[in-house]
C-alpha cells in the first residue's frame, strides 16, 4: 500500500494561510450557514474555507462520477436506450436525476429520486 504524503507543520501552516485569499466555487456565507445548521458555529475565516474546500472537492468528484455514469449509459444498445425513453439521435449531455443519484451513491450517499421528477425511472411491466 503506497504511503500518503504527510505536510510538516510548517507546510500545514502555509497551507491554512493560503486559505484565507483563496477564491472557492462554494460561498462562505454557503459553508457558514451549513456549518449552523448542524450546530457548529464558526468565526475562523481558514477554518470555513478548509471546509468549502472539502465540499468543493466532493462536488467535483461527484459531477466526474456522474459523467462517468451518463458515458456507460450511452453506450447502452439504442433498443434499451429507447425502451427508458431516451432519444437516442439527441447526442447532448444532460445529466438527470437518476445519473446523479447513481452517482452519489457510488460516493457512498443514499439518496432516492423524489417521485415528481419527470425523469423518473419508468416501472419494469410484471412487477408489483
Amino acid at each position: 500500500m503506497a504511503e500518503k504524503p504527510s505536510l510538516t507543520g510548517e507546510e500545514l501552516k502555509n497551507f491554512i494561510d493560503s486559505l484565507e485569499d483563496a477564491q472557492l466555487a462554494v460561498p462562505d456565507e454557503l459553508t457558514q450557514y451549513a456549518l449552523r445548521r448542524t450546530g457548529h458555529e464558526c468565526v475562523d475565516t481558514r477554518t470555513v474555507r478548509l471546509v468549502s474546500l472539502a465540499a468543493q472537492r466532493f462536488i467535483a468528484s461527484l459531477l466526474d462520477e456522474a459523467i462517468n455514469v451518463h458515458k456507460r449509459r450511452k453506450l447502452a444498445p439504442a433498443s434499451q436506450l429507447k425502451a427508458d425513453g431516451h432519444n437516442v439521435r439527441d447526442k447532448r449531455a444532460v445529466l438527470t436525476t437518476e445519473e446523479l443519484v447513481e452517482a452519489l451513491k457510488e460516493c457512498g450517499v443514499n439518496a432516492k429520486v423524489a417521485p415528481y421528477y419527470a425523469d423518473q425511472p419508468k416501472p419494469v411491466s410484471g412487477s408489483a
